[in-house]
């Protein structure tokens, strides 16, 4: 998973800084900002990789929810 800047399917863009264990469950996390709001976020690996409704992929030309768009961060 690239850190950098991503584009949700409905056109936000989130700004993903890392990832992080869950310290109950094991999982991998998603850790990112809203670049309008500056609120951060969290999500797991599996729900962010998830891809969109088949329905919504013609209307947004997008399989993914979230699309890598650059800016990786070092």
């Amino acid at each position: 998973m690239k850190t950098g800047k991503y584009k949700h399917f409905r056109g936000r863009i989130y700004t993903v800084i890392g990832i992080a264990l869950g310290k109950d469950d094991g999982k991998d996390y998603i850790v990112y900002i809203d670049d309008k709001t500056k609120k951060y976020w969290v999500t797991t690996y599996a729900d962010w990789l998830e891809p969109i409704p088949f329905e919504d992929q013609e209307k947004y030309n997008q399989r993914d929810r979230y699309q890598y768009i650059g800016g990786e961060l070092t």
